[in-house]
């Protein structure tokens, strides 16, 4: 007798990849948000492209939340969520110049800078 486990399907990495960047957008303020839409190939771009005239203040841990809502990662621990949109932040760097990346950067907190990757991430004032 053979026993068939099924398994959720895993996300993909489009998925992340527009689930990191619909949050990001709202966590802009509009004019990084446009560049940063503007920056990007049109179908990455419409993840990026909200309705948005303020920038929604969270930090980290709703980010990862909001991540983890519309990627569909509701049973990832914590650390898998944020290694997560790590790597969809690299995936997106191949997409986009990394000086619209460090632009972007600039209005957001430190523990939402810390996801983007190494070469484009910005450091607090005073870090080294």
């Amino acid at each position: 007798m053979t026993t068939t486990t099924t398994h959720a399907p895993r996300t993909t990495v489009w998925q992340l990849e527009q689930a990191v960047l619909r949050t990001l957008a709202e966590r802009l303020p509009a004019g990084e948000a446009a560049l940063l839409a503007t920056a990007l190939p049109p179908a990455w771009a419409r993840a990026a492209e909200v309705d948005n005239p303020t920038a929604q203040r969270f930090d980290s841990v709703e980010f990862l939340k909001r991540v983890r809502t519309r990627a569909g990662l509701r049973g990832a621990a914590d650390d898998e969520v944020r290694d997560d949109a790590m790597f969809a932040l690299d995936q997106v760097l191949l997409l986009c110049p990394s000086a619209v990346l460090h632009r972007v950067q600039q209005p957001l907190p430190d523990d939402i800078r810390g996801l983007f990757p190494e070469a484009v991430r910005l450091r607090a004032a005073g870090a080294r």
